[in-house]
């Protein structure tokens, strides 16, 4: 009789390790999903991370933009901008004459959201338009400056009207 109570309590106890070696794998694989969604979640939150910059630099590539079309005058032709992560900017542009150079470097110097305008150099050349079948004698120039951020001149905005 003490024998078969043994080997009945012995079934019983192996069936209850069986029963949670099994309850453990279906753990262990509820656990590794966790484990994954984590981690796919990280990766998730990078990506938002860098489409929010995207957008943000694109918005303030945008207003840049914008404060540069405000200040051209129509005399001036630019060929490129290049714009930092410092907050300055280079560009070079064609005009007339030097005397158009000047003006388009005051008109930047009057806008609030550009500072330190420097001439980089002059170069006189000759512009081919073919649909006059002619040449115009023009200026190429270089002007680089600091472009003052939209954050910065709101906070300063806030400072002064108190």
């Amino acid at each position: 009789y003490l024998y078969l109570t043994l080997e009945n309590e012995i079934y019983t106890k192996e069936n209850e390790v069986k029963n949670l070696e099994v309850q453990l794998a279906a753990i262990e694989k509820v656990i590794q999903e966790v484990r994954n969604l984590e981690k796919d979640k990280a990766e998730l939150a990078e990506r938002v991370e860098v489409i929010e910059n995207l957008i943000k630099n694109q918005s303030r590539l945008t207003r840049v933009l914008g404060d540069f079309s405000e200040t051209t005058i129509s005399e001036v032709w630019l060929n490129n901008l290049s714009i930092n992560a410092n907050q300055t900017f280079s560009f070079s542009a064609n005009t007339f004459n030097n005397y158009l150079i000047a003006q388009y470097m005051n008109t930047l110097k009057d806008h609030e959201r550009f500072d330190a305008i420097e001439l980089q150099y002059i170069r006189k050349q000759s512009t081919r338009i073919e649909e006059y079948d002619r040449s115009v004698d023009t200026v190429n120039f270089q002007l680089s400056g600091v472009f003052i951020p939209y954050r910065i001149l709101e906070g300063t905005k806030g400072a002064q009207g108190k």
